[in-house]
């Protein structure tokens, strides 16, 4: 194990978030807005960086054309953008690492065999040596043995230099 490299953390943002802010139930926003004013304050620090993998970006874009209302669609993009803005967020694609990780967390995990696009978002943080946190809202997902062992597993190989917090609150 090695010592950390820099003090950057990388937060990752999983769809129900991005989705819950834009166009939530009303009780998503009330827990989300805090959250994302949280993030919003904390990267004036320089070495915090907020990422979406390019994965909920879809999902959103899927889910919002459930929305017949053309108006109300083209502002929830709108808001997006402005939330990328605002997050200074960047869009992060998959690559061979979070590939190689989701195929073993689904070969090891029937709950995360089911949940293939969380297990792609989730190995896109866990392939970033720099992630400190991945804001998830499922319960089962949270808990998940097989994730903590392999987040740990990666840790005690050096390929991470700080714990992931797989957490719906920040």
């Amino acid at each position: 194990m090695h010592s950390l490299k820099t003090n950057t953390q990388n937060i990752y943002i999983d769809t129900y978030f991005v989705q819950g802010y834009l166009w939530g139930e009303r009780d998503e926003e009330e827990n989300i807005k805090p959250i994302f004013s949280k993030i919003k304050s904390s990267i004036k620090n320089p070495d915090i960086n907020v990422k979406i993998p390019s994965i909920v970006v879809g999902e959103m874009i899927n889910n919002l054309r459930k929305i017949s209302d053309h108006g109300e669609r083209e502002n929830i993009m709108y808001n997006f953008f402005n939330l990328l803005n605002d997050l200074e967020a960047e869009i992060i694609a998959q690559n061979k690492c979070s590939f190689g990780i989701a195929k073993s967390l689904i070969k090891q995990d029937d709950y995360l065999e089911n949940h293939p696009s969380d297990v792609l978002i989730a190995s896109c943080a866990l392939c970033d040596p720099d992630s400190s946190h991945l804001l998830f809202h499922d319960s089962l997902f949270l808990e998940s043995m097989t994730l903590g062992k392999t987040e740990k597993y990666m840790q005690d190989e050096g390929k991470r230099n700080r714990s992931l917090k797989i957490t719906e609150e920040f």
